[in-house]
């Protein structure tokens, strides 16, 4: 198609940006209604699924924005055929002789814009995930907690700080390599016991600090939670190569707004909370109930 070239100049432009890349999908859907091209309409859904999906995970804070397949006037002269498409059938494999020939200047420029939200997809990971122990990071823990915050439906919102009681001394005696398996497996652990809570943003705070946030989780509750992981820690050996650790954790407990009014220091009452257990004998678990406490 002659705007081929157009359409790849324009994605240079957007490459690796998310809301680059969608618009200019958008645009191209525009021009296939009007071509009338099945083929382009089929992959175009193939990678709004996928934006869509993505954006569902929370790996971007952006709203979907697509309209809906009913809101959209595709030609009915190919819509039928479409639908007949299995959902198994690969992108870039459908029958030659179902479509229209011309259909196939698409596929260059196609390839192109699915690279390009590969390309994004793999960079928004790194900015949002520990490389170690492939939790979240800070930067996404914010990002969740700007969101939890601002939607009431979240409310009340429980922050988890957990820190691991004599780390240091595992990387002394085994070395950093195993210091780094050991922050790994807890990661995996963390994984396994909130796997089926709705809305739990596990992180790799930093060095050897996690937190756990908490959707619709009260103060109470969240203590609850917080004993049954410290329990599970000091119950469940860690295997780390051929070594077996017993770890413990000290455990900070502050929720938004039974602790605090003021959401910018609900980490730091769930910290503070999480000191006071380290300076009394670590391997409990610490509640803020009021900013009065510190």
């Amino acid at each position: 198609m002659k705007e081929n070239s157009y359409f790849i100049e324009k994605l240079s432009e957007v490459m690796g940006n998310y809301t680059g890349v969608r618009n200019l999908l958008r645009e191209i859907m525009q021009h296939i209604i009007k071509e009338e091209d099945a083929l382009g309409v089929f992959i175009y859904r193939k990678l709004k699924d996928k934006i869509i999906l993505w954006e569902k995970k929370g790996k971007v804070d952006l709203p979907v924005s697509f309209k809906s397949e009913d809101e959209i006037n595709f030609p009915n002269c190919f819509t039928k055929k479409l639908f007949s498409f299995k959902k198994e059938d690969a992108i870039f494999g459908i029958i030659k002789n179902e479509i229209n020939n011309k259909i196939f200047d698409y596929i260059p420029l196609i390839e192109i814009v699915y690279q390009s939200i590969t390309f994004n997809e793999k960079v928004q990971e790194l900015l949002i995930k520990d490389d170690l122990t492939e939790l979240s990071n800070s930067r996404y823990f914010h990002l969740m907690m700007k969101k939890y915050v601002s939607n009431k439906k979240f409310h009340p919102i429980t922050c988890i700080f957990l820190d691991l009681d004599n780390f240091k001394e595992i990387n002394e005696l085994y070395g950093h390599i195993i210091g780094g398996k050991t922050l790994k497996e807890v990661g995996k652990r963390l994984n396994l016991l909130f796997e089926n809570f709705p809305g739990a943003v596990l992180t790799r705070y930093g060095g050897d600090e996690f937190t756990i946030l908490l959707p619709n989780v009260s103060l109470d509750e969240g203590r609850a939670i917080a004993i049954m992981v410290k329990e599970n820690f000091e119950t469940s050996s860690f295997q780390v190569s051929s070594h077996k650790f017993f770890i413990t954790a000290s455990f900070g407990v502050a929720t938004f707004p039974t602790s605090t009014k003021n959401p910018d220091k609900l980490l730091t009452l769930a910290d503070k909370s999480m000191f006071k257990v380290k300076e009394s004998g670590k391997n409990n678990v610490g509640v803020a109930y009021s900013e009065d406490n510190f």
